[in-house]
């Protein structure tokens, strides 16, 4: 900080008019940084700068992760159209409905048109003859390639003997998909662990996975489950929840137990779908040119961008006022924001 010397002005003054000046001047640019910062965020451009599953479970054994419901369902979806071909042209052509309802307003000029291409005797009235009795014949079995001798060796190739029969296997090899996926995606060990304790909320019958929660105490929580059991019937736990929000806080006390058990139940979502939705993001603030954020930095920045409208509505002031707060050097450099 420098100071020039005035005439007729007090040294002190000089200094106190200077240092107002400096720590505007910083604060200036402290707004401009924050400002920057939220601008950034809401554009989805990274600054530079990986806690994971097993890293979380390192840290807490007893943190359970259950994979989404709504994503677990769209795999099984995408891993049956891929078994079968034919479901999976099935599913490309239901997006073109009007093109399809077009095509059967106007069914019998197609044919009529396509047996005038037909009569040419070129190529195209080929393939227009060809199209022609498809369209007559209706159900047709789709031209099968013949796999090759490495796969099938000596054996003949299973060729469908009617319509019926290759659309049948089409829509078998789909259901088996389906349930080996199902089978596969939903069999989680953490899920199997918030059944476990789902079962001992509704059944009163306590099993080995309440003893390695430490909230929990098995002779407690048995006996404060079977006093509530005789007075409620309840089906699932969300109707435990509804009924023990609606308990006065003394009797509430009597069933801490069955509370504490109830809040581990609500505490892991059913769904991360909501959260999922943001995905779409991850393509403009992680791109190639800022491979090298961190998985920190990234769910920092995701949620700046995913909540724009709370940033915007977030008290800029406070937040310089937390900054300079710190240190004593920092309310000497910025002073005080008003």
């Amino acid at each position: 900080m420098t100071v020039s010397a005035q005439e007729g002005s007090p040294i002190d003054s000089q200094l106190s008019s200077a240092l107002a000046q400096q720590q505007e001047d910083a604060r200036y640019c402290l707004q401009n940084i924050v400002g920057s910062i939220q601008y950034l965020s809401r554009q989805g451009i990274a600054l530079r700068g990986h806690e994971t599953k097993d890293e979380l479970k390192r840290q807490h054994p007893l943190a359970l992760y259950v994979h989404c419901g709504a994503h677990c369902l769209n795999l099984i979806a995408q891993s049956a159209c891929r078994a079968s071909p034919l479901i999976n042209d099935s599913l490309q052509w239901t997006v073109r409905g009007k093109a399809i309802r077009a095509v059967l307003s106007q069914y019998e000029r197609v044919l009529s048109s396509l047996e005038e291409m037909a009569s040419s005797g070129s190529n195209t009235g080929m393939r227009a003859n060809v199209l022609r009795e498809r369209f007559e014949k209706g159900k047709t079995i789709p031209h099968q390639r013949k796999p090759p001798k490495r796969f099938t060796s000596e054996a003949s190739q299973h060729i469908p003997k009617s319509a019926e029969e290759h659309y049948r296997t089409e829509f078998y090899k789909m259901l088996d998909s389906v349930h080996i996926q199902s089978e596969e995606r939903f069999n989680q060990p953490d899920l199997n662990v918030l059944q476990k304790l789902e079962e001992t909320l509704l059944t009163g019958e306590v099993n080995d996975i309440v003893d390695q929660y430490p909230e929990l105490n098995r002779d407690i929580l048995k006996v404060q489950l079977a006093m509530f059991r005789s007075k409620y019937t309840v089906k699932s736990s969300v109707e435990v929840a509804e009924i023990m929000r609606g308990l006065t806080v003394e009797v509430r006390g009597l069933f801490d137990q069955v509370e504490s058990l109830i809040r581990l139940l609500l505490v892991i979502p059913v769904a991360s779908a909501e959260a999922e939705r943001s995905f779409s993001a991850l393509r403009r603030l992680k791109t190639w040119l800022r491979t090298t954020m961190t998985q920190v930095r990234l769910n920092n920045l995701a949620v700046c961008h995913v909540h724009q409208e709370t940033l915007d509505n977030i008290d800029l002031k406070e937040i310089y006022q937390q900054f300079i707060s710190v240190t004593e050097r920092r309310r000497h450099v910025f002073g005080s924001f008003k």
